[in-house]
Protein backbone atom coordinates (compact mmCIF):
# COMPACT_ATOMS: atom_id res chain seq x y z
CA UNK A 1 0.00 0.00 0.00
CA UNK A 2 1.08 3.58 -0.57
CA UNK A 3 2.06 4.88 2.88
CA UNK A 4 1.26 8.50 2.06
CA UNK A 5 -2.22 7.62 0.82
CA UNK A 6 -2.81 5.40 3.85
CA UNK A 7 -2.03 8.32 6.18
CA UNK A 8 -4.46 10.55 4.32
CA UNK A 9 -7.16 7.89 4.49
CA UNK A 10 -6.60 7.62 8.24
CA UNK A 11 -6.51 11.34 8.95
CA UNK A 12 -8.60 13.23 6.38
CA UNK A 13 -12.39 13.29 6.08
CA UNK A 14 -12.90 15.72 3.18
CA UNK A 15 -11.93 14.75 -0.38
CA UNK A 16 -12.26 17.21 -3.28
CA UNK A 17 -12.49 15.89 -6.86
CA UNK A 18 -12.11 17.76 -10.11
CA UNK A 19 -14.56 16.53 -12.77
CA UNK A 20 -13.28 16.93 -16.35
CA UNK A 21 -10.25 14.78 -17.07
CA UNK A 22 -10.26 13.35 -13.54
CA UNK A 23 -13.60 11.56 -13.34
CA UNK A 24 -15.05 11.98 -16.83
CA UNK A 25 -13.47 12.03 -20.28
CA UNK A 26 -15.51 14.82 -21.84
CA UNK A 27 -13.72 17.14 -24.23
CA UNK A 28 -11.97 19.94 -22.33
CA UNK A 29 -12.50 23.48 -23.55
CA UNK A 30 -8.75 23.82 -23.93
CA UNK A 31 -8.94 21.44 -26.87
CA UNK A 32 -11.37 23.81 -28.57
CA UNK A 33 -8.94 26.67 -27.92
CA UNK A 34 -6.07 24.73 -29.47
CA UNK A 35 -8.10 24.14 -32.64
CA UNK A 36 -9.18 27.78 -32.83
CA UNK A 37 -5.58 28.87 -32.33
CA UNK A 38 -4.58 26.93 -35.44
CA UNK A 39 -7.57 28.21 -37.41
CA UNK A 40 -7.14 31.92 -36.68
CA UNK A 41 -3.38 32.14 -36.16
CA UNK A 42 -3.56 33.48 -32.60
CA UNK A 43 -1.19 31.85 -30.07
CA UNK A 44 -2.87 29.24 -27.90
CA UNK A 45 -1.33 30.81 -24.80
CA UNK A 46 -3.09 34.09 -25.60
CA UNK A 47 -6.49 32.41 -26.02
CA UNK A 48 -5.98 30.38 -22.86
CA UNK A 49 -5.03 33.48 -20.86
CA UNK A 50 -8.17 35.28 -22.02
CA UNK A 51 -10.28 32.25 -21.08
CA UNK A 52 -8.80 32.12 -17.59
CA UNK A 53 -8.80 35.85 -16.87
CA UNK A 54 -11.72 37.29 -18.84
CA UNK A 55 -14.34 34.52 -19.01
CA UNK A 56 -17.80 35.99 -19.66
CA UNK A 57 -19.60 32.89 -20.82
CA UNK A 58 -19.56 30.53 -23.77
CA UNK A 59 -21.70 32.72 -26.04
CA UNK A 60 -19.35 35.68 -25.63
CA UNK A 61 -16.29 33.48 -26.19
CA UNK A 62 -17.76 32.01 -29.37
CA UNK A 63 -18.57 35.46 -30.76
CA UNK A 64 -15.06 36.64 -29.93
CA UNK A 65 -13.57 33.68 -31.77
CA UNK A 66 -15.86 34.33 -34.73
CA UNK A 67 -14.46 37.86 -34.85
CA UNK A 68 -10.96 36.45 -35.28
CA UNK A 69 -11.90 34.46 -38.38
CA UNK A 70 -10.44 35.80 -41.62
CA UNK A 71 -13.21 34.34 -43.79
CA UNK A 72 -16.50 32.43 -43.69
CA UNK A 73 -14.74 29.10 -44.11
CA UNK A 74 -12.79 29.59 -40.89
CA UNK A 75 -15.92 30.82 -39.17
CA UNK A 76 -17.72 27.64 -40.21
CA UNK A 77 -14.90 25.51 -38.76
CA UNK A 78 -15.18 27.40 -35.47
CA UNK A 79 -18.95 26.83 -35.46
CA UNK A 80 -18.41 23.09 -35.96
CA UNK A 81 -15.82 23.00 -33.16
CA UNK A 82 -18.26 24.58 -30.72
CA UNK A 83 -21.04 22.26 -31.86
CA UNK A 84 -18.88 19.19 -31.31
CA UNK A 85 -17.82 20.50 -27.91
CA UNK A 86 -21.43 20.95 -26.83
CA UNK A 87 -22.46 17.50 -28.07
CA UNK A 88 -19.52 15.75 -26.43
CA UNK A 89 -20.04 17.46 -23.09
CA UNK A 90 -23.65 16.30 -23.02
CA UNK A 91 -22.58 12.67 -23.54
CA UNK A 92 -19.45 12.25 -21.39
CA UNK A 93 -17.94 8.92 -20.41
CA UNK A 94 -16.69 8.00 -16.96
CA UNK A 95 -12.97 7.26 -16.77
CA UNK A 96 -12.35 3.65 -15.62
CA UNK A 97 -11.73 3.44 -11.89
CA UNK A 98 -13.76 6.53 -10.99
CA UNK A 99 -16.89 4.76 -9.74
CA UNK A 100 -14.85 2.30 -7.69
CA UNK A 101 -12.82 5.07 -6.08
CA UNK A 102 -15.83 7.17 -5.12
CA UNK A 103 -17.81 4.19 -3.86
CA UNK A 104 -14.95 2.96 -1.68
CA UNK A 105 -14.39 6.40 -0.15
CA UNK A 106 -18.09 6.76 0.59
CA UNK A 107 -18.06 3.40 2.34
CA UNK A 108 -15.24 4.78 4.47
CA UNK A 109 -17.56 7.66 5.43
CA UNK A 110 -15.50 10.28 3.63
CA UNK A 111 -17.14 13.59 2.71
CA UNK A 112 -16.84 13.90 -1.08
CA UNK A 113 -16.87 17.21 -2.93
CA UNK A 114 -17.04 17.76 -6.69
CA UNK A 115 -15.04 20.92 -7.32
CA UNK A 116 -15.31 21.81 -10.98
CA UNK A 117 -15.12 24.80 -13.28
CA UNK A 118 -17.44 25.35 -16.21
CA UNK A 119 -20.94 26.23 -17.31
CA UNK A 120 -23.17 25.32 -14.37
CA UNK A 121 -25.96 23.68 -16.37
CA UNK A 122 -23.48 21.66 -18.45
CA UNK A 123 -21.53 20.43 -15.45
CA UNK A 124 -24.76 19.42 -13.73
CA UNK A 125 -25.80 17.48 -16.83
CA UNK A 126 -22.45 15.67 -16.91
CA UNK A 127 -22.85 14.61 -13.30
CA UNK A 128 -26.42 13.46 -13.86
CA UNK A 129 -25.99 11.51 -17.11
CA UNK A 130 -22.88 9.74 -15.82
CA UNK A 131 -24.55 8.79 -12.55
CA UNK A 132 -21.91 10.58 -10.48
CA UNK A 133 -24.19 13.03 -8.68
CA UNK A 134 -25.24 10.68 -5.82
CA UNK A 135 -21.63 10.09 -4.80
CA UNK A 136 -21.07 13.69 -3.73
CA UNK A 137 -22.02 15.37 -0.49
CA UNK A 138 -21.34 18.78 -2.00
CA UNK A 139 -21.07 20.03 -5.59
CA UNK A 140 -19.21 23.26 -6.23
CA UNK A 141 -19.25 24.67 -9.78
CA UNK A 142 -17.10 27.78 -10.16
CA UNK A 143 -16.20 30.13 -12.99
CA UNK A 144 -12.55 30.31 -12.02
CA UNK A 145 -10.15 28.07 -10.13
CA UNK A 146 -7.42 29.85 -8.21
CA UNK A 147 -5.98 30.10 -4.70
CA UNK A 148 -8.70 32.47 -3.48
CA UNK A 149 -11.50 30.23 -4.75
CA UNK A 150 -9.83 27.13 -3.32
CA UNK A 151 -9.51 28.79 0.07
CA UNK A 152 -13.11 30.03 -0.03
CA UNK A 153 -14.60 26.64 -0.88
CA UNK A 154 -12.39 24.80 1.60
CA UNK A 155 -13.52 27.12 4.38
CA UNK A 156 -17.16 26.81 3.33
CA UNK A 157 -17.13 23.02 3.15
CA UNK A 158 -14.48 21.94 5.64
CA UNK A 159 -14.64 24.81 8.14
CA UNK A 160 -10.94 24.55 8.87
CA UNK A 161 -10.61 20.77 8.67
CA UNK A 162 -8.02 19.12 6.43
CA UNK A 163 -8.90 18.02 2.92
CA UNK A 164 -7.36 16.26 -0.08
CA UNK A 165 -7.49 17.81 -3.57
CA UNK A 166 -7.59 15.47 -6.58
CA UNK A 167 -7.32 16.78 -10.12
CA UNK A 168 -5.67 16.40 -13.51
CA UNK A 169 -4.60 19.98 -14.24
CA UNK A 170 -1.64 21.33 -12.32
CA UNK A 171 -2.45 25.02 -12.83
CA UNK A 172 -6.15 24.76 -11.95
CA UNK A 173 -6.33 21.88 -9.47
CA UNK A 174 -2.99 21.13 -7.87
CA UNK A 175 -1.11 24.44 -7.58
CA UNK A 176 -4.00 26.45 -6.02
CA UNK A 177 -4.30 23.87 -3.22
CA UNK A 178 -0.68 24.33 -2.10
CA UNK A 179 -0.54 25.21 1.58
CA UNK A 180 -4.32 24.81 1.85
CA UNK A 181 -4.91 21.10 1.30
CA UNK A 182 -3.44 18.40 3.53
CA UNK A 183 -2.44 16.53 0.39
CA UNK A 184 -2.81 16.66 -3.37
CA UNK A 185 -3.31 13.82 -5.83
CA UNK A 186 -2.22 14.70 -9.34
CA UNK A 187 -3.91 12.62 -12.06
CA UNK A 188 -1.54 12.88 -15.00
CA UNK A 189 -3.30 10.77 -17.64
CA UNK A 190 -4.61 13.11 -20.32
CA UNK A 191 -6.27 11.52 -23.37
CA UNK A 192 -6.24 14.91 -25.11
CA UNK A 193 -2.53 15.56 -24.49
CA UNK A 194 -3.26 18.91 -22.87
CA UNK A 195 -1.51 18.37 -19.56
CA UNK A 196 1.49 20.49 -20.47
CA UNK A 197 1.69 22.60 -17.31
CA UNK A 198 3.36 20.04 -15.05
CA UNK A 199 6.60 21.32 -13.46
CA UNK A 200 9.77 19.26 -13.55
CA UNK A 201 9.78 18.67 -9.79
CA UNK A 202 6.88 18.22 -7.39
CA UNK A 203 6.65 18.74 -3.63
CA UNK A 204 6.29 15.87 -1.17
CA UNK A 205 2.60 16.50 -0.49
CA UNK A 206 1.72 15.55 -4.09
CA UNK A 207 0.95 11.95 -4.98
CA UNK A 208 1.28 11.43 -8.74
CA UNK A 209 -0.93 8.80 -10.40
CA UNK A 210 -2.03 7.95 -13.92
CA UNK A 211 -5.75 7.49 -13.22
CA UNK A 212 -7.87 6.95 -10.12
CA UNK A 213 -7.64 3.22 -10.79
CA UNK A 214 -4.05 3.41 -9.51
CA UNK A 215 -5.12 4.24 -5.95
CA UNK A 216 -8.13 1.94 -5.78
CA UNK A 217 -6.18 -1.11 -4.50
CA UNK A 218 -4.86 0.89 -1.54
CA UNK A 219 -8.29 2.36 -0.77
CA UNK A 220 -9.95 -1.06 -1.05
CA UNK A 221 -7.37 -2.70 1.19
CA UNK A 222 -7.69 0.07 3.73
CA UNK A 223 -11.48 -0.11 3.55
CA UNK A 224 -11.35 -3.88 4.03
CA UNK A 225 -9.24 -3.43 7.13
CA UNK A 226 -11.99 -1.35 8.70
CA UNK A 227 -14.31 -4.36 8.59
CA UNK A 228 -11.86 -6.94 9.96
Amino acid sequence: MNDQLVRWLDEVEFWFFDLDGTLVASTPYRQVLRLISRLVGVPYSQLLRRYRQEWRGLDEAREYHYSLACNEGVRDHIKVAYGNYAADNHTPTVIPGSFECLEALREMKKFLVCYTRGIKSWQEIKLQVTGLTPFFDDICIVKKKDVEQMRTQALRVCNGSDFIMIGNTFTDDIAPAKGIAKGRIYVTHDPHDLNTDRPHSLSDDILVIDTLADINPTISEKKGGLHD
